[in-house]
């Protein structure tokens, strides 16, 4: 997947060759072709330095929104079935984590860069990758954003979302499994005189972790295509 940034801190933000932001996007499209625009997140930067209430500043979200995707749709020339999976989302600074419509900027974000990935494995893979940082709101507190480095800083677990990422989910438990049944092998080869522990047991978790990810995502891709072709 791709990240665009934007500052959302600009006088005046609109269609048209007058507007760096906009040439940018037509460049990337001449670049890369239409497909580039498949799985992209466009961050909406500097967004804590906009001073409005919750009510204007999702208004003004929404204008940068509609005018992202009317310049790819009315004057790129990206079809409508590609556009819809652009994805617009606001940040803010590393060391505050409200805006003035959210509370966690950053787990939203971190949220709609799990969703826009295109695979469930690749989901699964960038959920492992990050589920120690996974925390309930009460677990977290100010100095948690304030001294962190930002790669370091708590994903704020949000029940609302879960659906968003359920075969994302289904997968890492399936990598779970995978590891612990890796980890009775590599306990298996050490009864049986093979590698010493200190090898055979994380080898064994490690291979047992990504061949759980691989089956879990072949997986969850036939029961998703199963249920597709139901609900057709």
């Amino acid at each position: 997947m791709k990240l665009l940034c934007i500052s959302l801190d600009q006088r005046r933000f609109e269609r048209g060759d007058d507007y760096p932001d906009v040439r940018v996007m037509k460049k990337l499209t001449e670049e890369f072709g239409i497909d580039f625009w498949r799985n992209v997140l466009v961050v909406l930067t500097f967004a804590n330095e906009i001073d409005l209430g919750a009510s204007d500043f999702t208004k003004l979200l929404e204008k940068f929104r509609k005018i992202i995707y009317d310049t790819l749709e009315k004057d790129i020339g990206i079809s409508k079935d590609i556009v819809r999976f652009v994805k617009v989302v606001p940040a803010g600074n590393s060391e505050e984590w409200e805006l003035s419509d959210r509370e966690f900027w950053l787990s939203d974000l971190w949220f709609e860069v799990l969703d826009a990935l295109p695979t469930p494995e690749a989901q699964g893979a960038f959920l492992t990758m990050n589920i120690q940082r996974i925390k309930s709101a009460s677990e977290v507190t100010d100095g948690d954003f304030r001294t962190r480095p930002f790669h370091a800083q708590p994903i704020v677990f949000q029940p609302k979302k879960m659906k968003r990422w359920e075969s994302a989910l289904k997968i890492l438990g399936y990598g779970l499994a995978g590891a612990g049944s890796g980890g009775i092998i590599g306990l298996s080869t050490l009864a049986a005189g093979g590698a010493p522990a200190a090898i055979g047991v994380p080898a064994g978790i490690l291979m047992g972790f990504f061949i759980g990810l691989v089956l879990g995502a072949h997986k969850v891709e036939m029961e998703e295509g199963a249920q597709h072709k139901k609900d057709k």
